[in-house]
């Protein structure tokens, strides 16, 4: 952290808590009027980067986590389905037994409540976790500010295979 400024020092501090360049650049001491401006410029340097890679890596390997774990996790919220947790006739639903559970299924549920009406179960968003997936293996692709699919569909729906 030799070439760092005391400033850029406490950001990257702040921006290992939440990973928000602008709340980071805030609780930094930058102007809240250009936080925005300041976290995406500190964020484009390359001994910042450094810096961040660095604790990163530290961090994950105190955790004992590697990128596969993590992949995994998002993996089984973005491919569980509520089936997998409940069945419904159309007049009733019941839940399934926690035990008779797979751990693919309990991770993905967020909530499980007991609620006036009844027991409520809230699933993790499978958008969410499938975005997550489609960005680490490069499904999608910036363009311009907006996200492009990185593949083309016929008119089946089906992936075209020329490509």
């Amino acid at each position: 952290m030799a070439n760092l400024t005391d400033k850029q020092r406490r950001f990257i501090d702040e921006y290992m808590v939440d990973l928000n360049a602008t709340q980071a650049a805030i609780r930094a001491g930058y102007s809240e009027k250009t936080a925005g401006q300041q976290g995406f410029e500190n964020l484009k340097k390359p001994e910042i980067q450094n810096e961040i890679s660095k604790r990163q890596k530290v961090l994950s390997e105190k955790l004992k986590l590697k990128s596969e774990d993590v992949l995994r996790e998002y993996a089984n919220i973005a491919f569980a389905n509520i089936g997998m947790v409940a069945e419904w006739d159309g007049e009733t639903v019941t839940l399934k037994k926690s035990s008779d559970l797979s751990e693919r299924a309990i991770q993905a549920i967020c909530e499980v409540a007991n609620t006036d009406s009844g027991v409520k179960v809230k699933m993790h968003s499978k958008v969410a976790a499938l975005d997550a997936l489609a960005k680490h293996l490069g499904l999608f692709k910036p363009d311009g500010g907006n996200i492009m699919a990185v593949f083309d569909f016929n008119l089946t729906g089906e992936p075209d295979d020329e490509d």
